[in-house]
């Protein structure tokens, strides 16, 4: 009986290293930045689409974002559609700086310039391009895949990283 236990014993242990072994290694913190600039480009890409469609979709957001956040912006992006604003064009991220890392969060601060954004009020006055904007982002991992939703979004007075 006892050698039945040990090798039982001795099996799980080879089970355990096999499978330890067999882990994908972490993702370095480039790699994790990489994907969360992609996912933000992406994101803003949507809203730009989105504008120049004249109609937002949160499913559409969905795709680079929570469900909270795509359904926020979504509402958001049609209500300025709704006034009769129209904006092209994305912002370009300047600078991303990793702030804090978990498995199951990546909070960010990022720099973005909107001097390429045209945006024209319904009266017909263009808006002036908002330029380098420092900002506060959260990703969180995709359920299905290794994409990194973006989970909030927030301009913050530290402008440092846009220095």
């Amino acid at each position: 009986m006892l050698a039945r236990l040990t090798s039982g014993i001795a099996l799980a242990s080879i089970a355990a290293l096999v499978l330890v072994g067999c882990t994908p290694p972490e993702p370095s913190d480039d790699e994790v930045l990489a994907e969360a600039r992609e996912s933000f480009d992406s994101f803003y890409q949507t809203v730009d689409e989105q504008m120049a469609a004249g109609s937002a979709s949160a499913t559409d957001f969905e795709e680079y974002a929570t469900r909270e956040l795509a359904a926020q912006w979504a509402q958001d992006v049609q209500a300025v559609i709704d006034d009769g604003t129209t904006s092209r064009g994305v912002l370009e991220v300047v600078d991303l700086a990793l702030v804090d890392r978990s498995d199951d969060r990546i909070s960010t601060h990022l720099c973005t310039d909107g001097r390429n954004i045209t945006t024209t009020h319904p009266d017909g006055s263009m808006q002036e391009p908002s330029g380098l904007v420092a900002w506060s982002a959260t990703f969180v991992p995709r359920d299905d895949s290794s994409r990194l939703l973006l989970a909030s979004l927030d301009p913050i007075q530290d402008q440092a990283i846009c220095e």
